[in-house]
């Protein structure tokens, strides 16, 4: 019956957020990607028994699977970290009543067996098993064995829980997940120990109904559930006694931004919000991997295959600071944006230095892609052309955010994939800044040449770049008309 209320209370704090009819543009489309998404998982689960039979050393599609098992879930923990929102709840107002705490305790982590973030592997087994488990093991292995992963799953989003807290305590926890994880992948390069094959047998364990592996199973979930009961317990204790745990640490000032007067100070303000947003940091971690990817990707056939994907990646890889960070134009300022239009500072000093921040990181960016040209992986034109297209052109359009921005954004709330504080005006000048110019680029390069397409490219970025002052204090200009509109709408949606 509590549970039942508590879900009832949580659907009407969605249902009656201001958000929930005003984004409805946001949510087709979101409804859209993960129902792709979920089609796409069923159809590789179709095909994967094949494709592990054509490539695994073993007989069987469910031992080359248990074998590739540990990586599978060191990557489903890495993307837990990086991009799952945590379960939230407003639990002091309950406290009032005659509840007891480890029930809403219990609450909150019971959601995560229904939270997406644990049932999308399901989604990709479902399939896969039936062609690969039910004729070695029959049906009710199978499905303990679904439970098996289903449980790892949930621990996984259960230790990042674990990981999260520890890092609001201290900000060098950061760093652990990712050492720990490092540390597990190094040792299955050790010579002579194959981690990977114990995960085989332990794969054969579970399906065979073997005791001690699944009382193992239990125990460490249990261990993980208790650990978070803990910390909640912990957390409301702090926060009864009117302690704040440590958001990630300390910032420390660029003391050699100050030379730079007002336009220094908004940047350190801005690297400030940056590294105590949960969201703008996971946003941060997003670009960063991107380019290890690219360097990683950079020689590969499916790199090669198009020329959209080098232009796209170099674009994305080149520019990602600013790429990502100005879709939340003002937005990411929305909590304290009436503190900044009471104060004497001016928001078009904010909207230059944040253009000079981005494209000092694009510099940043270039300098390290251009050991690329010295090893002959990209050319030297096409590289100078794609800096001053993304920051010229490309820049031009995100910064229009800054005008048509008008949502509420939460800076406590994780989640690289979280709605909220996105609206359809954000998506909509987004995908326009991302891919009218990269059309613009193709079609050129497809009616003449590629190098016409780079000098374009190089003409048209240097004319935004060299007239950025104009065209920031147009942006701005175009801001204060709608300034009103926007603060409502930041206000209205808090």
């Amino acid at each position: 019956m509590l549970q039942k209320e508590l879900q009832g209370h949580q659907w009407k704090a969605f249902e009656r957020h201001p958000m929930y009819g005003r984004n409805m543009a946001v949510k087709i489309f979101m409804f859209l990607v993960f129902g792709m998404i979920a089609v796409y998982l069923l159809m590789f689960g179709f095909i994967l028994s094949d494709l592990l039979l054509e490539v695994g050393a073993y007989s069987r599609g469910i031992d080359s699977f248990n074998y590739l098992l540990l990586y599978i879930f060191l990557a489903d923990f890495l993307l837990k970290y990086m991009f799952k929102q945590s379960q939230t709840m407003q639990i002091v107002p309950y406290l009032a009543l005659p509840v007891k705490r480890f029930r809403l305790f219990n609450f909150l982590l019971t959601k995560e067996f229904s939270n997406v973030w644990n049932l999308y592997l399901l989604l990709m087994l479902l399939p896969f098993v039936i062609k690969s488990v039910i004729p070695y093991y029959g049906a009710i292995s199978t499905i303990l064995y679904m439970l098996y992963i289903y449980l790892s799953c949930i621990g996984n989003s259960l230790l990042v829980n674990i990981s999260n807290n520890l890092f609001r305590r201290n900000g060098w926890f950061l760093f652990l997940p990712v050492i720990v994880v490092a540390i597990i992948a190094g040792i299955t390069f050790i010579p002579g120990l194959d981690v990977c094959d114990y995960a085989v047998r332990w794969g054969e364990w579970i399906l065979e109904k073997n005791l001690l592996a699944w009382g193992a199973v239990l125990l460490v979930f249990g261990l993980f559930w208790y650990i978070n009961l803990s910390m909640m317990r912990e957390e409301l204790y702090r926060a009864l006694q009117g302690k704040k745990i440590s958001e990630g640490g300390t910032f420390f000032r660029l003391s050699f931004l100050e030379r730079l007067g007002s336009a220094g100070e908004f940047i350190n303000l801005e690297l400030k919000m940056i590294a105590r947003s949960k969201r703008l940091k996971q946003q941060a971690f997003f670009g960063l991997f991107f380019v290890v990817y690219y360097f990683l990707m950079i020689d590969s056939e499916v790199f090669k295959l198009t020329y959209f994907f080098p232009l796209f990646f170099t674009m994305f890889v080149v520019g990602w600071v600013g790429l990502i960070m100005a879709q939340y134009m003002f937005t990411a300022e929305s909590s304290f944006f009436d503190g900044l239009m009471t104060r004497n500072v001016s928001l078009l000093s904010m909207i230059k230095a944040k253009y000079l921040l981005y494209v000092s990181c694009s510099v940043v960016l270039l300098l390290l892609l251009m050991s690329l040209v010295y090893l002959g992986k990209l050319d030297f034109l096409f590289l100078v052309s794609v800096f001053f297209y993304t920051n010229g052109f490309l820049l031009f359009l995100m910064f229009q955010n800054a005008v048509y921005n008008k949502t509420y954004f939460s800076h406590a709330e994780s989640g690289l994939f979280n709605w909220k504080g996105t609206s359809g005006n954000m998506m909509m000048v987004t995908m326009i800044a991302m891919f009218i110019p990269l059309g613009i680029v193709m079609i050129i390069k497809g009616v003449f040449s590629a190098a016409i397409a780079y000098y374009f490219m190089l003409i048209v970025g240097l004319g935004f770049v060299l007239t950025a002052n104009l065209w920031l204090g147009w942006t701005y200009k175009r801001f204060l008309k709608r300034k009103y509109i926007n603060m409502d709408g930041f206000r209205s949606d808090a």
